[in-house]
């Protein structure tokens, strides 16, 4: 997992590019994904947190409320049921939301 400061950043391992999307406390990869999507988060501290995996009409698909300790935390989800296409993947916890775009190859 390489981290950058980008929204959208990009970096080259053996010839095949691969996307992180990111903002401050989140981070999504490998974007394009084809069967399992692995979420980086950071809390400023424990609580539970809201995962959400949205499609493009609104409609939530995947919805889990996990624990998080303070700090990075690591969640693996399994999106090989998905179709093809563009998805939202919104964490939420009491303090603030954040959306990140996701492909699903």
């Amino acid at each position: 997992f390489y981290k950058y400061k980008a929204s959208w950043a990009s970096f080259n391992t053996t010839g095949i590019n691969q996307l992180i999307s990111e903002t401050e406390h989140l981070a999504i990869y490998p974007n394009p994904v084809i069967n399992l999507l692995q979420i980086n988060y950071k809390t400023s501290e424990p609580g539970k947190v809201q995962l959400e995996i949205i499609n493009l009409h609104g409609e939530v698909l995947e919805h889990q409320i996990l624990n998080s300790q303070n700090g990075i935390n690591h969640v693996t989800i399994p999106v090989s049921q998905l179709t093809p296409g563009l998805y939202l993947f919104r964490l939420k916890s009491n303090i603030k939301t954040e959306i990140i775009k996701f492909i699903k190859k």
